[in-house]
């Protein structure tokens, strides 16, 4: 049954997503055209990899794109999250993110929350759809099997599918 939902779910994401054309907030344009276009670093895929053997590596692709290229990894983990750098956290689950308790959380306006498993099941996805309601975060992006918060308090309040 699982496998069922999963796969409307991708569905869903294909028919919905949008290319950078079809966007029209220029952060997120910026993060379709130039962030997720940019030249993977092979030597931070390995190291993200180390921490998340578990991704394809088509996701850790995308997220070590999500790094400047001016910003150093400073990989430190916990049983929930990984910090890549000072701009990007990576969160196992939307479970994970609620469990880090989100209304204590210092976040830089700018800083990119990458949630994993958002279609991993039924429970994950509610607790990301809870997420992309939160007041605390003004832009959301989904990806198909990751989503991205970000606070961002000077923009209106949007979601995206890319």
């Amino acid at each position: 049954m699982n496998t069922i939902w999963k796969l409307r779910r991708l569905l869903t994401y294909f028919f919905k997503r949008k290319g950078p054309h079809g966007i029209h907030s220029p952060y997120v344009y910026k993060l379709v055209s130039v962030d997720f276009r940019r030249q993977p670093n092979s030597t931070r895929i390995q190291k993200i990899a180390t921490f998340l053997p578990h991704l394809k590596i088509s996701t850790i692709k995308k997220i070590s794109q999500l790094i400047g290229d001016e910003e150093n990894l400073q990989l430190s983990e916990t049983k929930i999250h990984i910090q890549i750098s000072e701009s990007l956290e990576v969160f196992f689950s939307p479970q994970h993110f609620h469990d880090f308790q989100i209304s204590q959380m210092e976040l830089d306006d700018e800083c990119r929350c990458v949630i994993l498993g958002i279609i991993d099941d039924k429970w994950n996805f509610k607790n990301w759809k809870e997420l992309q309601e939160n007041s605390m975060f003004h832009c959301t992006l989904d990806c198909g099997s990751f989503g991205i918060l970000v606070k961002r308090t000077h923009q209106q309040k949007e979601h995206f599918t890319i």
